[in-house]
């Protein structure tokens, strides 16, 4: 979002994605709005763990003016697993990331430590089984990484999560799959629309902090708080926001929601 300008006609967003990733760095595209702002949604490519630069152009009668000074805006990061540091009880137990909003498929870089043998496993799901890793070694420590596909691309990798492979071969070929138990996690923001501030109500089994973190529509993290999930419902948000639309992450030992809010 930029600053709304008295009689502007049209507002042409220069987005370029400066990170090294799947679709190369430098890649440069344009957005004409007759509003003063965009999501990244809108771009034909666009993805998580990403950062552009952003320059706008304005028009009044005539032709777009000039470039203004860029400014950078870095999309949220790839997701990382949710059981990381543990053992993997079976070869049919869900290793399972966090589910992010838009993301149509994910992709497991699976890496055994004791001598980086490697594994890449693209999935329309959020996890994935040892089954699916083919040889894989009994017990050993992997280093899981993880890129999202959204808009026909994929994101450079997140950080790596370590965790133990089954221990017995004979053992996890008899079991039954395990899967992971879903905790209760809810989140709400209310009201929304919003004129002043909101706040989020959250329904959790757990009772660790909770962390907000609140993007613009250009993706630019504006405001990041960790809250005791007691004190939460006191929490008011949003008072110095301008006009506009917001993405609020909401997340909790791994899990993240993703809400939409709108201030008046």
């Amino acid at each position: 979002m930029t600053t709304s300008l008295a009689g502007v006609t049209g507002y042409r967003f220069k987005v370029t994605n400066i990170t090294a990733g799947a679709q190369g760095p430098n890649v440069v595209q344009t957005i004409d709005r007759n509003i003063h702002w965009f999501s990244l949604p809108m771009l034909a490519q666009y993805n998580y763990g990403t950062t552009y630069r952003i320059e706008i152009a304005v028009k009044t009668t005539g032709a777009y003016s000039g470039f203004g000074a860029p400014c950078e805006v870095s999309s949220p990061p790839a997701p990382s697993l949710i059981n990381y540091g543990g053992i993997t009880a079976t070869s049919s137990t869900l290793v399972a990331s966090t589910s992010l909003q838009g993301v149509m498929q994910y992709r497991f870089q699976i890496t055994r430590m004791l001598d980086n043998a490697t594994t890449t496993i693209d999935r329309n799901n959020n996890y994935f089984t040892f089954k699916m890793v083919s040889g894989y070694t009994p017990a050993a420590q992997y280093a899981i990484r993880i890129s999202v596909m959204t808009a026909g691309s994929w994101s450079p990798f997140g950080d790596a999560c370590e965790i133990t492979s089954p221990g017995s071969a004979a053992r996890f070929i008899a079991e039954k799959p395990t899967e992971i138990p879903a905790p209760e996690f809810k989140a709400i923001a209310y009201p929304n629309p919003f004129a002043s501030v909101f706040a989020i109500d959250v329904k959790s089994s757990s009772t660790a902090a909770v962390e907000l973190k609140v993007y613009d529509m250009l993706g630019k993290l504006i405001e990041s708080r960790e809250v005791a999930l007691e004190d939460l419902s006191s929490e008011k948000i949003g008072a110095a926001y301008p006009t506009g639309i917001y993405n609020v992450i909401v997340s909790q030992d791994g899990i993240v929601k993703t809400l939409r809010i709108i201030k008046r």
